[in-house]
């Protein structure tokens, strides 16, 4: 992309002070990485877990928008604490945005029942924007609206949430129902971010979540998860994830939202690959728009590695 007509930079721009949004409302089936939503879903089985995704939006135009996020959640052997560090990029024609998320949470146990629990969490996110101005084509190069080279800026924000989980440990051997809801704010402080030729103003962003898992057969069973993300009248959306796991293998998924998005999904678990107690899943997702003819331009692909540790599952915390 050598050049970029002015419009579609001020629209970017626009956008812009809800990436972290829109970043978060494109991860579909998102079951294993619930903290990068809400800091108080850190290691909701008591596991450790490392993860790596990419997506690739509007996949019929070049220069496509895309984002990426590496993260790891880490529980603390026999203790009630859980540790998380996320990693974000988002790239969107002459706009790329890079946050740095620190999480942590604290679970209080046998809340409702034995063997339930209630987490508290929080987040310190450090995010970096920057523009390269000297992509822009406009007919007046000398407007001060228009970046002339590449700015840049930083800032800080904190968020917090809550969760319930009705089971602490997912034991696969003996599989058993459970059943989980959430709650969370990000970037609950607001405040402006400052460019040299723009500003913006950060977006508070909240997130509510109720999911569970049943146990069909021995080796079947359903993973849901239905999702509702408000960050202002105009920016409201609502996703619900469903994932049938077959054999403790294969992973099938199908999603939808309010803006009529069908996302689906295919994956894989490698069992004991590096070790007693551990997983890899890999995953590819492809997300399809209905509702308008022209519409294909809006498809999307991702792909997913998770890799999980369960063996500090069992600790007694």
């Amino acid at each position: 992309m050598k050049s970029i007509p002015i419009y579609i930079v001020l629209f970017c721009f626009l956008i812009s002070s809800n990436i972290y949004s829109q970043q978060n409302d494109e991860i579909r089936f998102n079951f294993d990485n619930q903290y990068l939503r809400n800091p108080a879903a850190v290691s909701i089985w008591n596991q450790t877990e490392i993860g790596l995704y990419y997506q690739n939006n509007f996949t019929a135009i070049s220069n496509a928008p895309s984002n990426m996020f590496a993260g790891v959640q880490y529980a603390i052997p026999n203790q009630n604490v859980g540790v998380g560090l996320a990693i974000y990029n988002e790239s969107a024609g002459i706009i790329s945005n890079t946050t740095i998320n620190l999480s942590s949470a604290y679970k209080i146990l046998d809340i409702l029942k034995k063997g339930d629990y209630l987490s508290g969490g929080i987040n310190l996110s450090f995010t970096r924007i920057g523009i390269s101005g000297d992509k822009i084509r406009a007919n007046n190069l000398f407007d001060p609206l228009i970046a002339s080279g590449f700015e840049n800026a930083m800032s800080t924000n904190i968020g917090f949430g809550f969760y319930y989980n009705t089971l602490r440990v997912l034991d696969s051997r003996r599989p058993k129902p459970s059943f989980q809801f959430g709650f969370s704010g990000i970037k609950a402080l607001p405040q402006n971010v400052n460019l040299e030729s723009l500003s913006y103003k950060e977006q508070f962003y909240m997130n509510a979540l109720v999911g569970n898992i049943i146990p069909l057969a021995d080796e079947l069973s359903l993973r849901s998860l239905l999702e509702f993300q408000y960050e202002g009248k105009n920016l409201v959306n609502g996703l619900v994830s469903t994932q049938l796991i077959i054999q403790k293998q294969i992973s099938l998924g199908v999603s939808f939202d309010k803006f009529n998005t069908l996302g689906f999904q295919l994956g894989y678990i490698l069992q004991n690959l590096f070790g007693d107690d551990t997983e890899l899943a890999l995953s590819a997702n492809g997300n399809l728009p209905l509702g308008e003819i022209d519409n294909y331009i809006n498809s999307g692909i991702a792909f997913g590695i998770q890799y999980r540790f369960n063996g500090n599952s069992f600790s007694k915390f």
